[in-house]
This record gives structure tokens, sequence and C-alpha cells, in this order.
């Protein structure tokens, strides 16, 4: 296609969520002119940021989508995993300058709330998608002078 190769990475737990998703997002980045390159799971949320590392730095990536599910338990644990989950993957795009998609839903939230946001993959998909295409622009343009 004409726009990037993407690796997702996908969190296992709340499957039946997750999966969703992944499909909504794979479908929809096909839609965008965009490849999905690898699709690796994971067992939960926490364990998205260090495969989304591997995979963001194989030259046949362009760009990463991270998706998972984090619903509220009887402790503060989700706010926890979603805060430090959120940070890895802004610092990751930051440090290897590629797009990295948080489809990442949660914290503070119930299953209902979870199934209400599966369209959430899909508007990480077109942030990185488009994100790249800027990068690309960028990277083509004339240097400016100072």
């Amino acid at each position: 296609g004409s726009g990037p190769r993407i690796a997702i990475v996908q969190s296992d737990f709340n499957h039946e969520i997750t999966k969703r998703m992944a499909d909504d997002a794979t479908s929809y980045a096909r839609q965008l002119g965009a490849t999905v390159v690898h699709h690796l799971h994971v067992a939960g949320a926490f364990d998205i940021p260090l495969t989304a590392k591997v995979l963001a730095m194989r030259p046949d990536v362009d760009a990463v989508v991270a998706i998972g599910c984090i619903i509220q338990g009887e402790t503060g644990h989700d706010t926890l995993i979603a805060r430090e989950v959120a940070r890895k993957l802004a610092d990751l795009a930051f440090q290897l300058e590629k797009p990295v998609g948080l489809a990442v839903t949660g914290p503070r939230m119930t299953k209902a709330q979870a199934e209400a946001r599966i369209h959430v993959a899909r508007h990480a998909v077109t942030a990185v998608t488009q994100q790249w295409r800027a990068l690309q622009a960028l990277h083509a343009a004339p240097a400016l002078a100072h």
C-alpha cells in the first residue's frame, strides 16, 4: 500500500475485547493504504512496551500500534499499569522517531465502557498513518536555511 508498514502488539488479557480491537485496526489499516506486517500477542498491557520496542527497531516496521484493555479492579492497579504503559510507549516513539499508536483503553473503565471503546484501535491506526506521512514529507523536504 501507499501507507506505513504497521506492527500490532495485542494484549491477550481481556481477549474478547482486544481481539475485536485488533481486527478493527487491521481492516482499517487496509482502508488507509497501510499494511500490517506483524501482529504479535503478549499476556497483558504491561507486557506491550518491550515487544513494541523490539518491533519498532525492525527495518521493515514504520509504525507500531499497541492494543490493550485495562478494566478497573478493586485496587488502583489499573491506573498504575495504564500510566506506565502510556509513558513507555510515548518514550519509545520519541527515542526511535517512529510513530507509536496508543490503543490501550483504561484505566477506571468497566467492561461496558471497554466495549464502547473498541474503535480506539482505529484512531490509533489513523494517528500513526498520519504521523508517518508527515514524517515522510519532512524527511523529503529540502533542509531549511538557518
